[in-house]
């Protein structure tokens, strides 16, 4: 198993946008890296939102994953969060619901 570490400004971030404890935030995150969907599964609005608000930070030195309709954004090795967005309520559709 993969150990996840995660950064104190996506640790705030993710207190700020979702109603969850440090234990439950940490199972969340491990859920986003094992089981979040990467860019490479969407296409279309959604594929231009995620490249629009990453820019660089696609260019694999990072690993972008959406997962529960938040987007991750963590450190390809030795994993670290980052930071996490909320989609746009106007992307949230079949593509990250599935």
């Amino acid at each position: 198993m993969v150990k996840i570490t995660i950064s104190k400004h996506a640790l705030d971030r993710i207190k700020e946008r979702l109603d969850l404890n440090e234990k439950d935030i940490k199972t969340f995150v491990e859920s986003a890296w094992n089981k979040g969907k990467t860019i490479r599964k969407f296409k279309g609005d959604i594929k231009e939102f995620i490249l629009k608000k990453m820019g660089s930070m696609t260019n694999g030195k990072y690993r972008i994953v959406i997962y529960k309709e938040i987007l991750f954004v963590f450190t390809a090795q030795k994993p670290k969060l980052i930071t996490a967005y909320e989609i746009p309520e106007e992307l949230k559709d079949g593509q990250i619901r599935k």
